[in-house]
């Protein structure tokens, strides 16, 4: 739990550096952030997510989501802002992988079909959107898209999920989507030059949002260690 909240604490840091327009330390706490989240995982789990043999092997994507978070700190403080830049779709990605996206019950086929639809609309109402006028870096956009789509329809399908409990499936779902939400801010800020929202929210959905991601899987993976 202390390293919990030490998380939350550098988290509550973070935004209030970027408050303050305090680029350093808000990569700083974000960083710690990310460190201590990787930390508390570990010290819940040990060398089982990685080397286990049922659903808690899961458990290794989410860890590997956060040091690819700690990374992009990192190449951000070092001045290397595009390389950070391409590291959150990954992380998107191995979040909806530590889900099991590709591998719904039989019974749920098709009320996964309708969220599938469901979020596809809504992905590709923010491709149009955002890619205009970008000529090639369309196609990186589409697979940026792409990633944090598939993580919104694993957290939308633990709904309906039978093997989720309800706070659970809700604590993901609000992560994922405050996850998704500061991506897009961030987005439409570096796009358009308009700040829709606070960089302070902006920091503190996205790193809240990974958080309670985290947090949820292992409530819900917890069971098979």
């Amino acid at each position: 739990m202390g390293l919990l909240l030490l998380a939350a604490g550098l988290i509550a840091l973070s935004a209030y550096a970027a408050q303050r327009s305090q680029a350093a330390w808000r990569t700083y706490a974000a960083a710690g952030a990310y460190a201590a989240l990787m930390a508390w995982l570990y010290s819940q789990t040990g060398v089982q997510m990685f080397t286990g043999g049922g659903e808690e092997r899961f458990l290794a994507y989410f860890f590997v989501a956060l040091l690819l978070g700690l990374l992009a700190e990192s190449l951000a403080q070092l001045g290397q802002g595009r390389l950070a830049a391409g590291l959150p779709p990954l992380m998107a990605l191995l979040y909806a992988l530590g889900l099991d996206v590709f591998r719904p019950d039989a019974y749920a086929y098709i009320p996964a079909a309708i969220v599938a639809v469901l979020v596809m609309a809504l992905a590709i109402q923010a491709f149009r959107r955002f890619s205009a006028g970008q000529g090639l870096a369309k196609w990186m956009l589409a697979t940026q898209v792409a990633a944090y789509g598939l993580l919104l329809y694993a957290a939308v399908f633990k709904q309906i999920d039978r093997t989720w409990p309800l706070a659970e499936s809700y604590l993901l779902d609000a992560g994922a989507f405050l996850f998704v939400a500061a991506t897009l801010w961030h987005g439409w800020e570096q796009v358009f030059g308009e700040r829709r929202v606070p960089a302070w929210a902006q920091v503190a959905a996205g790193l809240l949002g990974q958080g309670a991601i985290v947090v949820a899987a292992f409530v819900h993976y917890s069971v098979f260690l």
